[in-house]
């Protein structure tokens, strides 16, 4: 019987340790925003999408300062997003990830493709030797691509678990004016900052933030 109530007091020890652990680092369950601690030049990690993504990305970073270390995740056979940023002038690690899903995909082999894509983005934060080398991220930057809903939630993960201590920053396309995209709206709680570019969308989801149109 005492053995018994030692487990359960172990167990619900541990289970409030896991809630604080989570409210500490969900952006919407946490109480005060935390600042990171910056004592080296900060780190972003950003996903090139393809296309209109890639395209609405590229435009966003030519105005930041390049002083900034990026490192970028393309999909597989996403030639054109690396092609595209070998032609600007922003540098930076490449890392390849499976592709999420393709336009037309059915749910089951969306599902299969999700899964794809967040293992081999677990493998690629967790496991890399380059990424080992000092690439962690201090900040996740996305916009809507399929694959930054697995990416962002491995940010989580990660965070949570205490391997990694990284900002995500959503930027909603500009195409969207009145709804969030579906990625938008699976990332709308776990983003520490979710701007749009349209007022309506501002008006509409109180945790966002409306800046004019960016790219």
């Amino acid at each position: 019987m005492t053995t018994s109530i030692y487990c359960l007091l172990a167990l619900l020890i541990s289970l409030t340790l896991v809630v604080i652990r989570v409210i500490f680092c969900v952006p919407f369950c946490r109480l005060q925003d935390v600042s990171p601690v910056l004592d080296k030049p900060l780190s972003v990690l950003i996903l090139l999408g393809s296309g209109g993504h890639t395209g609405e990305m590229l435009n966003i970073l030519s105005q930041l300062d390049h002083k900034f270390k990026y490192s970028f995740i393309v999909q597989s056979n996403d030639e054109s997003s690396v092609l595209r940023l070998e032609k600007s002038q922003v540098k930076g690690t490449v890392y390849t990830v499976p592709r999420a899903r393709n336009v037309g995909d059915g749910l089951l082999r969306s599902i299969q493709g999700t899964l794809k894509c967040w293992l081999g983005t677990m493998k690629v934060l967790v496991f890399d030797k380059k990424w080992k080398e000092g690439n962690i991220p201090s900040v996740l930057l996305v916009n809507g691509p399929g694959s930054c809903v697995p990416l962002a939630y491995s940010i989580v993960v990660l965070n949570i678990l205490g391997l990694a201590s990284a900002r995500i920053i959503y930027m909603e396309s500009l195409t969207r004016v009145n709804e969030l995209s579906l990625s938008g709206k699976l990332l709308y709680l776990v983003a520490d900052r979710f701007v749009v570019q349209w007022p309506e969308l501002a008006q509409k989801y109180r945790r966002t933030e409306y800046h004019g149109i960016l790219v």
